[in-house]
């Protein structure tokens, strides 16, 4: 992978020999080349914030004029991992500080602007949500990863500003047990749409006081509007346990991540900004399925804002776990990058599927109810805004799900 950072200010050359054996290349002095930064709307290499103040529209997620430009970030090849925690930016062993601070609970990135190249990727992890500010352009060639993965356990790191204390409030219902004929699904995790619910589990004869199985968790309460604070969406709920020996629930989806790109002058989405919710995990042993988490917050900001043919900007829910008899259930699909809704896990002997996630024109599904182990809700979509000196509109023949909010 080769990062380049193109500074305002000298960088010594103690720096230089110690990043360029790494694989990063740092160059600095007023020579350096801007141009795929778009470090000015009039061309030019300006060294000083001047450039970059009054701003052609007022942004509504970032101060109007940064303190500072910081350097222009190039990611060409390869993958990078961006810390919103501490501030850096890995690639394998080798770690660079990036200019940022936390104001509001948020990772502030300052740069000229920003290059993901086809074929590159960053992957944004950690608790506060991550906001970029070009006083140039951003263009987003490859990947920004803020999205929820099941699936492995490297990149099954919490994405950045996911699962937020707000979840706490009305958050989706765990799954409940019925002796050892089966347990309910987890319900789905919510933010702009409510989650799916999970599938009751069990057989009625041995559910105690209910008449018939156990209902599964609820799903998340959905957010009346878009916050005008950037933050995360929420988790997906474990499903329950029965009293089987070797009874394993099924884990909860992460929500995604929350992401804003906010350039002064072009934003260009050609590659994928995601960030989906994780599936739910399926269950063992007459368990219920776990819950997906919903999709996060994307906010892209600029002079002009396009989302080519080839572009994907997502925020779609993940799939529930599947329910399960005497052996293990499906996981959950991750929230996709496409307007597609995610797949619920599938089923196991008796037990449920579990429910889909929502996704562009597709509700979060309850999963069904299980004379075993229920399924678990589907994860609700989250919110994508986005916002340009002409308003709200903007060049759209990409996918972007769920639809921008107003």
């Amino acid at each position: 992978m080769l990062i380049a950072m193109h500074r305002r200010t000298y960088i010594g050359l103690a720096s230089l020999a110690l990043t360029s054996a790494c694989g990063f290349h740092i160059t600095g002095g007023s020579d350096t080349p801007d141009d795929a930064m778009g470090s000015g709307s009039d061309g030019s290499n300006a060294d000083t914030i001047a450039a970059a103040c009054p701003w052609p529209y007022v942004p509504e997620y970032a101060m109007p004029c940064p303190a500072t430009d910081g350097p222009a970030i190039e990611v060409l090849t390869g993958k990078a991992v961006l810390n919103t925690d501490d501030g850096t930016l890995t690639n394998g062993t080798t770690t660079i500080d990036i200019e940022s601070e936390v104001t509001a609970d948020v990772r502030v990135v300052w740069t000229r602007g920003l290059h993901i190249a086809a074929g590159a990727r960053i992957r944004v992890i950690g608790s506060f949500p991550l906001s970029i500010i070009a006083t140039g352009a951003i263009t987003i060639d490859g990947n920004l990863d803020g999205a929820g993965h099941a699936s492995s356990p490297i990149d099954g790191d919490t994405p950045a500003g996911a699962n937020p204390a707000a979840c706490n409030v009305a958050g989706a219902g765990v799954g409940q047990p019925c002796a050892d004929q089966g347990a309910s699904g987890g319900g789905g995790g919510s933010f702009a749409e409510m989650g799916g619910q999970g599938g009751g589990g069990g057989d009625a004869r041995n559910c105690g006081a209910f008449t018939g199985p156990v209902p599964g968790g609820t799903g998340g309460a959905a957010l009346t509007m878009r916050p005008s604070n950037l933050r995360g969406g929420c988790p997906g709920a474990i499903g329950g346990l029965s009293t089987l020996v070797g009874s394993v629930a099924g884990h909860l989806g992460s929500g995604g991540g929350a992401i804003a790109l906010v350039a002064r002058d072009s934003l260009t989405i050609g590659g994928m900004v995601n960030v989906g919710g994780a599936g739910g995990g399926g269950c063992t042993k007459r368990g219920g399925g776990g819950g997906g988490g919903s999709g996060g917050m994307i906010v892209l900001e600029g002079s002009t804002v396009s989302v080519t043919t080839a572009g994907r900007v997502s925020a779609n829910g993940g799939g529930g776990g599947g329910g399960c008899d005497m052996n293990t259930g499906g996981d959950g699909t991750d929230g996709t990058d496409s307007g597609m809704a995610a797949s619920g896990g599938p089923n196991e002997g008796s037990g449920s599927d579990g429910g889909d996630g929502g996704a562009r024109g597709d509700l979060p599904q309850t999963a069904d109810v299980s004379s075993r182990g229920g399924g678990g809700g589907g994860g609700g979509v989250g919110f994508v805004r986005i916002h340009s000196a002409l308003g709200p509109g903007l060049a759209e023949p990409g996918s972007i799900s769920p639809p921008p909010s107003p």
